[in-house]
């Protein structure tokens, strides 16, 4: 894909929009990609490449090119425009999170059968309700037992604790990632 075009301008718009990005915030976060582009001298990129959103922090969000799971033309735009997308939680899905930890401490994990399957139920359908509200939450908030989960194989896979700013989908994509490579270990 050739970055020097109106076309290339006008992807990375539909790309920040789908990101979740208001129409002023993405035709400013694209205007930053081109110029991006234009000062690495208009690289060819992939036909699968696609405009994303960085979520280093709550503050301050970076805008980036993914190029067949490279980052290119990384950006961050002005302050007047941070936060690119809100992930603070709402006091309705800090209430859910609460729940779905009193639920975990409780009767959850100690359930069999098909109440079990109720409480998995219960506990999917909280999860399911805060991300509706807003998906880009932390993990921890959109789902406190995932995110536990998570927490542990990354331990176990790197030796620490994950850091930074992680929602509910980068979760997912990493947890599948670590699963991924442990498997293909046991499998060697």
């Amino acid at each position: 894909m050739r970055t020097d075009t109106k076309t290339f301008r006008n992807r990375m718009f539909r790309d920040l929009r789908n990101e979740g990005l208001t129409s002023r915030k993405a035709k400013a976060a694209a205007a930053a990609l081109v110029y991006a582009a234009e000062t690495y001298g208009f690289p060819q990129l992939a036909d699968n490449s696609r405009a994303r959103v960085s979520f280093d922090s709550i503050d301050t969000q970076q805008v980036y090119v993914d190029d067949d799971g490279i980052a290119r033309f990384c950006t961050v735009l002005a302050p007047i425009h941070q936060p690119l997308i809100s992930t603070e939680a709402t006091a309705e899905q800090i209430a859910l999170r609460d729940e779905m930890e009193a639920m975990m401490c409780g009767d959850l994990y100690e359930a069999g059968g098909e109440e079990k399957k109720r409480l998995n139920a219960i506990y999917t359908a909280k999860r399911d309700a805060v991300l509706a509200i807003n998906p880009y939450v932390h993990a921890n908030v959109a789902d406190p037992d995932g995110y536990e989960f998570y927490h542990n194989i990354h331990k176990s896979e790197y030796g620490f604790r994950p850091r930074g700013f992680l929602t509910y989908a980068m979760m997912r994509e990493k947890i599948a990632m670590i699963c991924s490579r442990s498997n293909e270990r046991k499998a060697a």
